[in-house]
C-alpha cells in the first residue's frame, strides 16, 4: 500500500476525491482539519501508484486542484503546491 497527503480546499473536495478514487483500492482516509477552515489536509491510502492518482483527478470533471498540486507521497509532503493543474 502507498501512503499519500495532501491539502483539500474543503470537505466537499475531499468527497469529490473519494468517487475519483472509486473502483480502485482504498485502504484508509484520515481527514485533519486545519487551522484555516474550511481547508483540510488528508492522509489516504491506496494500491495506487501517484500517476494514477494523478490521473484519475484529472480525469473528473471536478475543480480539484489544490489536492492534485499537492498530493504526494507522505515522507516528502510539505502543502506547497508543486505541480501545475492544466485539464485539456
Amino acid at each position: 500500500m502507498n501512503t499519500y497527503k495532501f491539502r483539500a480546499e474543503c470537505l466537499i473536495d475531499v468527497a469529490e476525491f473519494i468517487k475519483a478514487m472509486w473502483g480502485i483500492h482504498l485502504g484508509s482516509l484520515t481527514v485533519e482539519p486545519s487551522e484555516v477552515f474550511p481547508d483540510c489536509e488528508v492522509v489516504v491510502t491506496t494500491n495506487s501508484n501517484l500517476q494514477e492518482v494523478l490521473d484519475l483527478l484529472l480525469e473528473t470533471n471536478k475543480d480539484l486542484h489544490v489536492i492534485f498540486e499537492t498530493i504526494q507521497p507522505i515522507e516528502h509532503y510539505n502543502g506547497k503546491r508543486i505541480r501545475n493543474y492544466i485539464r485539456a
